[in-house]
């Protein structure tokens, strides 16, 4: 009867850190997820201004000279 109160008392025990672990992850997963969508922001914002840069620069009527040591 002893060996089996301590097996239950383990199970419980497994049972309490398996739940204990699975929120640090559930924390840890939305944490990450939220700084994850935050570079992606960042990222699709920046984008269209570096083009919008280029093709500003490739339309431009100002043509400069090549250096004479090239």
């Amino acid at each position: 009867m002893l060996i089996l109160y301590f097996i239950v008392e383990v199970c419980i025990n497994n049972a309490f850190l398996l739940m204990r672990h699975k929120q640090s992850y559930q924390k840890t997963k939305k944490r990450f997820m939220k700084s994850f969508q935050l570079v992606k922001h960042i990222e699709m914002s920046y984008k269209p201004i570096k083009s919008i840069k280029m093709v500003r620069a490739m339309t431009s009527k100002i043509y400069a000279k090549p250096l004479p040591f090239m």
